[in-house]
């Protein structure tokens, strides 16, 4: 199935597209970046979840307290936690997110306890085939119920 004009399918979005395009690295950049510009244009409707767009923000963050106060990456998270107030010094991501959140064709999904535990559960080891019923038993939960197909995005 391809998604483009007049076709009926909802793209979900990965966090590796907004990702390779705020970064600007690797060879899916580019194209990450037209996507996400088509995608505001309205050519296609697309759809991310929270869990989605939490992603991103913890990794712009880390990324943020990495360049600004020259902690090593691997240290960052514990940094984070002796002093959350790094956290008011990733202004850039926030005003980030506000514009992953203003695409205009975007759907973002929520998500409660209720519709992640039981799923979860259920999901074995989390390798990737196993979380692609669980991502459609927590889309099911939160009561969205697609009258038009999904494709998910992973760039490879």
């Amino acid at each position: 199935m391809t998604a483009g004009p007049g076709n009926e399918a909802i793209i979900f979005i990965d966090a590796n597209i907004f990702l390779n395009t705020i970064l600007g690295t690797g060879n899916q950049a580019a194209a990450s970046a037209r996507f996400l510009e088509d995608a505001d244009s309205g050519i296609f409707s697309t759809a991310t979840s929270v869990i989605i767009l939490n992603e991103v923000l913890h990794r712009l963050i880390i990324g943020s307290v990495v360049n600004s106060r020259g902690i090593a990456p691997e240290s960052a998270i514990h940094q984070l936690k002796l002093h959350p107030e790094l956290i008011r010094d990733a202004g850039e991501a926030f005003e980030i997110m506000e514009d992953i959140r203003s695409i205009h064709s975007m759907e973002i999904f929520g998500i409660s306890p209720a519709t992640l535990l039981g799923p979860w559960q259920s999901c074995g080891n989390g390798a990737f085939w196993e979380m692609m019923p669980f991502m459609w038993r927590v889309w099911k939960n939160m009561r969205y119920q697609p009258s038009r197909p999904m494709i998910a995005i992973f760039p490879g």
